[in-house]
């Protein structure tokens, strides 16, 4: 089992810290606490560079909780659904650690849904370039959802949309 200061050497900015606490992960950066494991999480991936490098960032944090999870013997450490942006982009990730994430999905080209389903509000009420992005299908509508693969994130952006296989990447220990 790993002790909160040998959890410390992995990560890249001092100003993040790591701390067991009544059987809860307590992530605190500099100085302001989090332990929601959503705000853990989140703050994990700004200290690896989210504002730089989504994906690459939120493959580190998510390495970083499975690596230390396990230290502490849990077998499945992570398990989840993540959405950031800039503004600009959007990153959308599915995985878990035992290989069953919930459910995520998204739209296709919403021009085409309304010419599909000319009825349905929500697509008049959003632009050509819109894509929602939901934990399960809204409304009964064929065609309209994909669902995302396990251990995959997507990239909703003006230039075109991607979907690329997700791997958390472990933390390496710093000198």
């Amino acid at each position: 089992m790993m002790a909160p200061h040998e959890i410390d050497q992995f990560l890249p900015d001092p100003a993040l810290s790591v701390r067991s606490q009544d059987d809860y992960t307590v992530v605190t950066i500099s100085g302001e606490l989090g332990t929601a494991d959503t705000e853990a999480l989140f703050y994990l991936a700004l200290t690896f560079g989210l504002e730089d490098n989504p994906p690459e960032a939120v493959a580190r944090a998510i390495g970083f909780v499975e690596t230390c999870g396990r230290a502490r013997g849990i077998q499945h450490p992570f398990q989840g659904t993540i959405a950031t942006t800039d503004g600009e982009n959007l990153w959308v990730f599915r995985y878990s650690s035992q290989g069953k994430s919930r459910s995520l999905f998204f739209t296709r080209d919403v021009h085409l849904l309304r010419q599909q389903y000319p009825d349905r509000e929500i697509l008049r009420e959003v632009s050509d370039d819109t894509r929602l992005v939901v934990s399960e299908p809204i409304g009964d509508l064929p065609g309209a959802w994909i669902a995302m693969p396990e251990a995959s994130y997507g990239i909703v952006s003006k230039g075109g949309d991607q979907l690329l296989p997700f791997a958390p990447k472990p933390p390496h220990k710093t000198a």
